[in-house]
């Protein structure tokens, strides 16, 4: 196997590794910061819902106008913390968003399953994007697992 044998080489690829690094960092989404989560009680049991601030770099928004599809992904976990052993896990939910813009009518698209929401502005999509509802949690498998703490992942 061939090795790095003189120093210049050895500084070219580090500065290509470091720049390959840099341009990825770039390249992620601007910002996603949580506005509001809340637990509610209801007659199915705990429901957790969440308001997201969605905020894209202009890269990655060039990179949406331009054909590349943005995945969203929001788990929610409800853990068992135990002090003898690994934490358990009492419930785990995960939805996927898709969010996607089409050049030929100029409309962005949000994509949850086989359900679709069309929208003219970017704007108006990611406000609709950053508001998340999970499943009820019923209120016998807390019960049952001895209870948990919520985290938003």
């Amino acid at each position: 196997m061939r090795c790095c044998t003189n120093k210049r080489e050895l500084l070219c690829r580090s500065i290509w590794v470091i720049s390959l690094w840099l341009c990825a960092s770039v390249a992620s989404a601007g910002g996603i910061v949580i506005n509001k989560a809340e637990a509610r009680l209801t007659e199915e049991g705990y429901q957790l819902s969440a308001d997201f601030h969605i905020q894209l770099s202009p890269p990655v928004e060039n990179a949406l106008k331009h054909g590349v599809t943005l995945n969203f992904v929001s788990e929610l976990a409800i853990n068992r913390s135990r002090w003898y052993w690994l934490d358990t896990d009492v419930a785990r939910e995960e939805q996927i968003a898709k969010l996607s813009f089409n050049a030929l009518t100029q409309q962005y698209r949000i994509t949850r399953g086989s359900l679709f929401q069309s929208f003219t502005e970017l704007k108006d999509a990611l406000r609709i994007l950053g508001h998340q509802v999970a499943q009820p949690v019923p209120l016998a498998l807390l019960d049952k697992k001895g209870g948990g703490y919520f985290r938003v992942c």
